[in-house]
């Protein structure tokens, strides 16, 4: 086969080339490009010096009902609060969820709006930073107000760290009625739930 001289290094390279005729062709529809999907919400962490938050042992006493948990940081954090004064998701202390057991996924960490609280929660948002809770994902944050005054400028600092490391961060504020009545139905706690259940809907949809 003739070879064509002025391109030495093409080995076979067709002396001639033979297209097809182009033919006119109405353009195509301009169509809108697809949403890209949101990015996913990712920190990394080393795991902690502490001793790590057991999983729970015990099975969930109504599988399939809830399509979050409640994970309180510290004892008194607000969790059986929040879960009866709301109707949704299941309520676990100082304890992550266990899949294997019948436990949803999906935690909603709760912590009081005090240092020792907010320390306790940052534990244990480490330990799931640092890849230790394979088949979880924490969805939010719940600080809640311990008292009526508003929080020092530190706290109010510890509070804004934290929410830097969740997808979302939610405040309730100090709710007087909870200390005669802690169950009693309240609308923020229902608004903040009913968020949350929107979030694992469009997780179980994506």
């Amino acid at each position: 086969m003739a070879t064509n001289q002025s391109h030495p290094d093409a080995v076979g390279f067709p002396e001639r080339w033979t297209v097809p005729a182009v033919m006119e062709e109405e353009p195509a529809p301009v169509l809108p490009p697809e949403p890209e999907p949101e990015p996913r919400f990712v920190v990394a962490a080393p795991p902690p010096d502490r001793h790590q938050t057991p999983w729970t042992q015990v099975s969930n006493p109504a599988p399939g009902h809830a399509s979050f948990v409640w994970v309180g940081a510290h004892g008194g954090a607000g969790v059986t609060s929040l879960q009866r004064s709301c109707g949704f998701g299941q309520e676990l202390r100082a304890e992550w969820p266990n899949p294997a057991l019948g436990w949803p996924p999906g935690v909603v960490l709760v912590c009081r709006s005090n240092m020792a609280g907010l320390d306790a929660a940052a534990h244990m948002l480490q330990e799931y930073a640092a890849g230790l809770l394979p088949g979880l994902e924490v969805l939010a944050l719940v600080v809640v107000d311990d008292e009526r005054a508003k929080p020092t400028k530190r706290i109010r600092t510890r509070i804004r760290e934290l929410g830097g490391t969740v997808p979302n961060l939610y405040r309730l504020p100090w709710q007087q009625a909870w200390r005669d009545d802690p169950y009693q139905p309240n609308k923020t706690a229902a608004r903040i739930a009913s968020r949350i259940e929107s979030l694992t809907h469009k997780e179980n949809q994506s």
